[in-house]
């Protein structure tokens, strides 16, 4: 068995596991598939989880898994949900280490390798990612890299620069495996619970409790493509007043689940209120950007010189 970088891995276990949820995908599945099976670091398994598709979907997957061993398909007899199928992948996986994958997006060849280099450079990290890009469907890249830098000995600190600069493309990281081991990911309450809209920001808080969240490189290794046809439910689009109060629902709920993700992570009530007032701070920016840009707007279409913010 060959393990690469960050030491051997158990007999009989890969080092890493690649967890992917799929659901009607058969357009961009294959490319997405030989993108993580020709990976530079090869001892890993790949858990893909069919949520009932209904195109070509299964064909593709099964053809897949007869080419390659370290592919396990699992179909569902019906719909999970999204965020059901996301946490069946990481209660499926083996390995030491565990990334979920997009069935749409691409990934360079040393992705695996260069995320495990840096995830296993210091025992405070509890995982690793890098700089990317969003692609249209074609795969033309729009707009410039996008980085972070959540990294800090203090909780508090990683979690306030986590919500000063929210990016959920963090999701996609590598990740210390027997460290999720609480996690849940949330299912949103009544108005929402069609939208998977921000789903991952209490994944990353629960990260960002127990530890680094690395940088792997400058250059740009996962591509992040956006589909036209791929809008998420918006509850109540036709009515600006009852969608603001959806928006503002979820966003409570996301800083309800994120406390509940600081406990299940450290089982520390006092780590639970260090967290509030960055957490708190941000729910409540992201209820008052909405209507003070329709404000502005409004305003300027009277107000000579007013720019929206």
């Amino acid at each position: 068995m060959n393990a690469g970088p960050g030491g051997t891995a158990a007999p009989g276990r890969p080092r890493v596991s690649i967890g992917m949820p799929v659901y009607n995908d058969d357009r961009f599945l294959p490319e997405a598939l030989d993108a993580l099976l020709g990976q530079t670091f090869a001892d890993f398994e790949l858990i893909i989880a069919d949520n009932g598709s209904t195109d070509g979907t299964g064909r593709i997957c099964r053809d897949y898994a007869r080419r390659d061993p370290r592919i396990r398909y699992v179909r569902h007899a019906s719909n999970l949900g999204q965020a059901a199928n996301f946490e069946f992948v990481l209660g499926e996986a083996k390995g030491e280490w565990f990334m979920w994958a997009a069935s749409d997006d691409r990934w360079d060849r040393d992705f695996v390798e260069r995320l495990l280099n840096a995830a296993t450079s210091h025992p405070d990290n509890i995982g690793a990612f890098c700089p990317y890009v969003f692609t249209d469907e074609s795969g033309v890249t729009l707009g410039g890299p996008r980085t972070f830098d959540y990294s800090s000995r203090s909780r508090p600190w990683r979690l306030a620069k986590f919500c000063w600069y929210y990016d959920d493309g963090c999701f996609y990281s590598l990740f210390r495996r027997d460290r999720l081991g609480a996690l849940r990911i949330p299912r949103w309450w009544a108005m929402n619970a069609g939208t998977p809209y921000n789903l991952a920001y209490p994944v990353l808080v629960h990260v960002l409790s127990l530890g680094n969240l690395v940088l792997a490189g400058s250059r740009p290794m996962w591509f992040n493509r956006l589909k036209s046809g791929d809008g998420h439910f918006v509850p109540f689009r036709q009515s600006r007043g009852r969608s603001y109060a959806a928006l503002v629902a979820r966003k409570v709920n996301v800083l309800v689940e994120s406390a509940r993700s600081v406990y299940r992570a450290t089982r520390s009530p006092a780590a639970v209120l260090g967290s509030l007032p960055p957490l708190a701070a941000r729910c409540v920016w992201d209820c008052v950007r909405p209507p003070a840009a329709f404000a502005a707007k409004r305003l300027a279409r009277v107000v000579p010189g007013v720019r929206r913010p």
